[in-house]
């Protein structure tokens, strides 16, 4: 299998990302924050991270991610995570993309 088709096996669906989510402990009682979450990755983060021509550029992306699950919550951002909590989150986003 080429790295292409491999690629286009990756699921993308938010329900997938979400599921991750929130198994962290600092989101398994805020869904609506695991929801949130699964929502601005596969419609931004993912994206830009599957369009990236080498590591360091994607290196990048996670950590501008990094930096988005950090922030404090806010009216429109319905979570703010711990910076283990943000590194285990990207750990497991990162194993499903089998990087």
């Amino acid at each position: 299998m080429s790295n292409a088709d491999a690629n286009n096996a990756i699921p993308l669906g938010e329900a997938f990302w979400e599921e991750i989510a929130i198994r962290s402990p600092e989101l398994e009682e805020n869904p609506e924050g695991a929801q949130h979450l699964a929502f601005r990755f596969a419609g931004k983060y993912l994206p830009i991270v599957r369009g990236t021509k080498d590591k360091e550029e994607r290196e990048r992306v996670w950590l501008a991610f990094w930096s988005y699950l950090v922030a404090r919550e806010t009216s429109r951002k319905p979570f703010g995570l711990s910076s283990d909590a943000a590194d285990e989150i990207i750990a497991q986003f990162r194993a499903a993309l089998d990087e």
